[in-house]
C-alpha cells in the first residue's frame, strides 16, 4: 500500500524514477527473506521512539540520493484488526505478511537521524 504522499510522488515524478521505485517495491513484496538479503533494501532507521520495535520503519535505497521509507503492513493491520477474532481474519493477516506500506519516497537528505 501507499500513503497519500507516496502515491502522489508516483503520480508526479519522472517515469525513470517511478520505474526504479516500482522495481524496488516488487522486491519488497517478496517478503522478509528478500529484505534480509540486502541492507540497501531494508535498513532500519535509527531513533524510532514511537514505532513498535517489531515493525520498524525501514529505508530502501532507490538511487544515490533517493530513498523509499516503508514498513511491514502487518504493523498497521495488526493495530486496525485488533488481532483477529476467529472470523478468518487470521488467514488474511498471514497472507499479507510480505506486504509493505510505503510511507515516503524522498531525498536521503530529508531523512533526519
Amino acid at each position: 500500500g501507499f500513503s497519500r504522499y507516496a502515491y502522489n510522488w508516483l503520480q508526479k515524478s519522472d517515469s525513470s524514477f517511478v520505474n526504479m521505485a516500482l522495481k524496488k517495491l516488487i522486491f519488497l513484496a517478496e517478503g522478509p527473506a528478500a529484505w534480509k538479503r540486502s541492507r540497501q533494501l531494508s535498513k532500519v532507521l535509527e531513533g524510532q521512539k514511537y514505532t513498535p520495535s517489531k515493525f520498524p520503519v525501514r529505508e530502501a535505497k532507490l538511487d544515490r540520493g533517493m530513498r523509499i521509507l516503508w514498513q511491514e503492513c502487518s504493523a498497521v493491520e495488526g493495530l486496525a484488526s485488533g488481532g483477529g477474532g476467529g472470523d478468518g481474519s487470521e488467514n488474511a493477516f498471514a497472507a499479507a505478511s510480505g506486504s509493505v506500506l510505503t510511507w515516503y519516497i524522498t531525498k536521503h537528505d530529508f531523512i533526519s537521524d
